[in-house]
């Protein structure tokens, strides 16, 4: 029976080992002896509320092996239903597989990566497509021609490099014992340092990923070094 699933970014699950759209020398065996040319996975990463479970739709396939009419069975979660059957309609078959199929598609509860999220796709017989959402819990930058744009430090003015760091939960410190170093280095990172990395602080804004991508600036990173020396830390007061 399909469910509605709550994810929890505190547990790393292995993922399938088949990219949607991509199929071994097996699968395609499998797919030609049941007439299926080309399968679709469902759009789970588009989806507003993620979905697992098991779900068939009948299909009508024309005599060029397009599919021509979906028709649905039954179905608890009419969510994934919608999935399976927008998927359904850009399957593939000969021309010989010509008349009523049915189709199942059977989803797995999502999990995470440190890599990009994808949804990964098997094919299975007879006319069945295992899926399963892969999540990155990395925040990323936006990719333009599959590369994070070029950013310069604003104090320094040298190009910075990307790092994964850790991301940090906290609201604004209360009753800290040494107030004035506390304001000291604050003020020290916002105008010396502020790409000198370590975690990203988040506030109690709390988001889904676990890391985020961040700009490092290595003149910044020195600076930190050094304000840190100088003041005896091995690390920033909190």
């Amino acid at each position: 029976m399909p469910v509605l699933y709550n994810p929890s970014v505190y547990f790393l699950l292995f993922a399938l080992s088949l990219a949607a759209g991509t199929s071994t020398q097996s699968e395609r065996a499998q797919m030609a002896a049941d007439g299926v040319r080309a399968y679709a996975a469902p759009e789970l990463a588009g989806a507003y509320f993620y979905v697992s479970g098991k779900v068939s739709v009948e299909v009508l396939v024309g005599e060029d092996g397009s599919v021509t009419e979906v028709r649905h069975q039954a179905c608890e979660y009419e969510r994934l239903l919608l999935l399976a059957e927008a998927a359904a309609r850009d399957w593939k078959f000969t021309p010989s597989s010509a008349g009523r199929r049915t189709i199942t598609f059977v989803v797995e509860p999502e999990t995470w990566t440190m890599e990009e999220t994808r949804v990964a796709a098997r094919y299975e017989t007879p006319l069945t497509l295992r899926t399963q959402l892969i999540m990155s819990i990395v925040l990323r930058w936006p990719r333009v021609d599959g590369q994070p744009p070029e950013k310069s430090c604003a104090v320094h003015h040298e190009w910075m490099h990307i790092e994964t760091l850790p991301i940090v939960y906290s609201g604004m410190p209360l009753g800290h014992p040494d107030g004035a170093l506390y304001d000291e280095w604050e003020h020290a990172f916002l105008t010396g340092f502020p790409n000198s990395g370590e975690s990203i602080g988040m506030g109690d804004a709390m988001v889904l990923e676990q890391f985020a991508e961040a700009y490092i600036c290595n003149s910044c990173q020195k600076a930190r070094r050094e304000w840190l020396a100088a003041h005896h830390l091995e690390r920033p007061p909190r």
